[in-house]
């Protein structure tokens, strides 16, 4: 039996962060290729003769990846799917290597053959493929996803609608989106939505949205990887036209309604985000320069960490976009064609300043110390989890503020923000002195 596929993406811009969804139908052109991956195997492992094969998954922890096993609201495969996009986001060269490469051994041309199994005609053939190991050898794990029910409500929602009446798509037979169903059960930001049609194990479903073939934008995968979602409802059910379809709705906070449980676990998660300071990547980098905000008693974990993470890319920017910013190639290119800047120093009233929102820059800055030369205030918003990524946004949208040689002061403040999950203000002076504290 031979199965065509193809595949579309709906994509929108929304709190900094990218929200996609799509499901398989279109043809399109093939993406450029990205360099090889030098990651191997441990040899002691056998090589799968299948690319579903379970032969590797001894070499992951999964009681620590299986966030969704005591979800009694879950079917097995619905748990499962959340485990398998925890394995890759844990860890994506690894997975790239057990479970994506065995597939490249499996086409002819675009004739995706496996024996035993239908014969899928695919739009690009293995480049896809391919394009999907690549990215992946390169790309940062990202933090584990943790079920919520309301989210897996909404998911269930639209799979027994579509799976009735044979449709595809994020909108609803009733007009709603997947923002519109995730509200029904609770409360929440930064949603996004992928969809499969015609696989019914957890990692065919996965793997199909990880190479997303015929997607140019690649935006499955870019959900399955962005680290700025922190929870997913997902849902797996009978379709009338493609047998079987899944449905993963995700979201940078999300809480369902009277649920006093995942109300007070997202408090311990924003505790948590605020006070624990991540590895800093002392192999590549002069921390004790770089770290200056380290003693700055008044700064939380998170705000030392975007400290020093801008004093990172500003002292070599190249560096910087070769090992953190591989996924953004446009990105990369800008900012590894800036000049070096110096190193950036914490000031507590332009810390002050940063954290009030009364009034003008200037009347901020002025109400805590004095300054000179010059000053700017760009502002992020977001779901964002890490120093890393805000930087990164940073760097995106405010790059030349960010690499300004003449500033020598800074001052940030990150703070909880109802609509968007964080806002980080940021205060670049010339020069600063505290005179309020």
């Amino acid at each position: 039996m031979i199965r065509k596929t193809s595949g579309s993406v709906l994509g929108m811009l929304l709190a900094a962060a990218a929200l996609f969804g799509g499901c398989a139908t279109s043809k399109t052109e093939k993406p450029d290729p990205k360099p090889e991956s030098s990651y191997t195997p441990p040899p002691s492992q056998p090589k799968p003769v299948a690319p579903s094969d379970s032969a590797y998954d001894k070499e992951w922890d999964m009681a620590r990846l299986d966030t969704a096993r005591n979800s009694s609201y879950l079917t097995q495969v619905e748990k499962d799917i959340i485990r398998e996009m925890n394995m890759v986001r844990q860890d994506p060269k690894k997975y790239a290597e057990f479970y994506i490469k065995p597939r490249l051994a499996y086409f002819k041309e675009e004739q995706y053959k496996v024996p035993g199994r239908t014969t899928i005609i695919t739009s690009e053939g293995a480049a896809a493929v391919e394009a999907c190991y690549n990215a992946l050898a390169s790309a940062a794990n990202a933090p584990l996803l943790y079920p919520r029910e309301g989210l897996s409500l909404a998911a269930k929602d639209h799979v027994q609608d579509q799976g009735k009446n044979g449709t595809i798509g994020h909108q609803g037979s009733d007009g709603s989106g997947f923002q519109d169903r995730a509200a029904r059960y609770g409360k929440g930001l930064l949603f996004g939505e992928n969809l499969s049609y015609g696989n019914e194990t957890a990692r065919e479903i996965v793997a199909q949205l990880l190479i997303d073939d015929g997607v140019p934008s690649r935006g499955h995968r870019t959900n399955i990887m962005n680290g700025q979602y922190h929870y997913a409802g997902t849902a797996a059910g009978p379709h009338k036209n493609y047998k079987y379809m899944g449905a993963i709705l995700y979201a940078g906070s999300y809480t369902t309604r009277n649920n006093p449980q995942e109300e007070q676990e997202e408090r311990a998660r924003e505790a948590e985000l605020f006070a624990t300071r991540l590895d800093p990547d002392a192999a590549n980098w002069n921390i004790p320069a770089l770290d200056t905000g380290k003693n700055a008693a008044y700064l939380s974990g998170l705000e030392k960490d975007l400290l020093l993470e801008i004093n990172k890319i500003r002292t070599n920017p190249a560096k910087y976009a070769q090992l953190y910013l591989s996924q953004n190639q446009e990105l990369a290119a800008m900012v590894s064609a800036m000049p070096p800047a110096g190193i950036l120093a914490p000031e507590q009233g332009l810390y002050r300043a940063a954290k009030d929102t009364q009034g003008s820059l200037s009347e901020r800055a002025s109400r805590y110390g004095k300054w000179g030369g010059g000053m700017s205030g760009p502002i992020i918003y977001g779901s964002y989890t890490s120093g890393k990524a805000i930087t990164t946004a940073l760097a995106d949208k405010f790059l030349d503020n960010l690499m300004d040689n003449r500033y020598q002061k800074l001052g940030l403040g990150i703070s909880k923000n109802d609509t968007y999950g964080l806002s980080a203000a940021l205060i670049f002076a010339v020069t600063y002195t505290t005179t309020n504290r």
